[in-house]
């Protein structure tokens, strides 16, 4: 097309006042080598060729000797996810207790581990759950988190803010994380709450025994799909349990 068509033709002859209108040429590479460019044109390349390649935008140079790539479909999408979700922090973790001895958990109390989410990001997500099974290991676990309102928590109402996957309890003492988790983007600074519960009254479980006496855990009767908000009072216990949360950050 001529100068007052919709996209640029090979033969164009470009001035200033028609690059007002028409600033991008979206063309082959074989076409856009064809083109008489001026500085600061711009021109995305639909097909390689011609030493251009496909999905790239090239501005020209001032000198009017080359082009330029400024940005490629791959880079825009990263830089998108960026600009969107914020870049990924690593993943960190809490610091369990340590350990001295186990003890075979029952299917109907909730064993907690209380935790406040940094904040040097905006956001966090939960990204793995682990225990530390004992020398007996039976039937499956549930695990997750909750939105506590202090550690120790004062009121009964917790909220599940995360949930990992039923699991076979495995490995006999020795630590099982369980990486298949759903969470939600949970505010840093929060306090939170991370527990299991067992199907079964057989396996044994790793904790430390001799702390505070603490609301600890809940009455529970095991499911694979809790409930999102909880009221059952909590309990006390002297035995804390080895809990330990994965998270990454997001700003």
């Amino acid at each position: 097309m001529g100068s007052d068509g919709s996209k640029f033709d090979v033969s164009d002859r470009l001035t200033a006042d028609r690059l007002n209108r028409k600033t991008v040429l979206v063309e082959t590479g074989a076409n856009i080598a064809g083109v008489a460019a001026t500085p600061g044109m711009l021109a995305f390349c639909t097909s390689s060729g011609s030493g251009f390649s496909t999905g790239v935008l090239y501005r020209r140079n001032a000198a009017n000797s080359a082009w330029e790539q400024i940005i490629d479909e791959a880079s825009i999408q990263t830089l998108t996810n960026k600009i969107v979700f914020g870049p990924e922090a690593g993943e960190e973790s809490t610091t369990p207790v340590t350990d001295n001895g186990q003890t075979t958990v029952r299917n109907d109390i909730r064993h907690y581990a209380f935790f406040t989410l940094p904040t040097t990001y905006k956001f966090y997500k939960i990204t793995g759950i682990e225990w530390k099974n004992g020398v007996t290991v039976a039937g499956n676990v549930q695990c997750g988190v909750d939105l506590v309102d202090a550690n120790p928590p004062t009121i009964a109402n917790v909220i599940n803010v995360a949930l990992g996957a039923a699991t076979a309890q495995s490995g006999t003492s020795s630590v099982q994380r369980v990486s298949m988790v759903r969470s939600d983007m949970i505010r840093g600074g929060t306090i939170l709450g991370a527990w299991f519960l067992p199907d079964n009254g057989v396996g044994a479980f790793r904790r430390q025994s001799g702390l505070a006496n603490q609301n600890q855990e809940k009455s529970f009767t095991y499911t694979i799909t809790p409930a999102i908000q909880d009221a059952t009072a909590w309990a006390t216990n002297t035995d804390h349990y080895y809990i330990k949360v994965y998270y990454r950050g997001y700003n």
